[in-house]
Parts: C-alpha cells; sequence; structure tokens
C-alpha cells in the first residue's frame, strides 16, 4: 500500500510541473 502511495504521489507531482509548464507557456504567448 505504501507503494502505490509513493507512486501516486509521484504521479501527481508529474501531473503539477506539466501545469506549471503549460501555463508558464500560455502566458509567454498571450499578448502583453
Amino acid at each position: 500500500m505504501l507503494g502505490d502511495f509513493y507512486q501516486y504521489t509521484n504521479l501527481l507531482v508529474f501531473i503539477v510541473q506539466l501545469v506549471r509548464c503549460t501555463a508558464v507557456t500560455w502566458l509567454m504567448r498571450l499578448p502583453r
């Protein structure tokens, strides 16, 4: 069970990083 929790946390961190990268890219692409 602890292994599954660790894997879920790792996946959650990966998703957060991906969303942050996408948000930064969108902010750079938006016209000021």
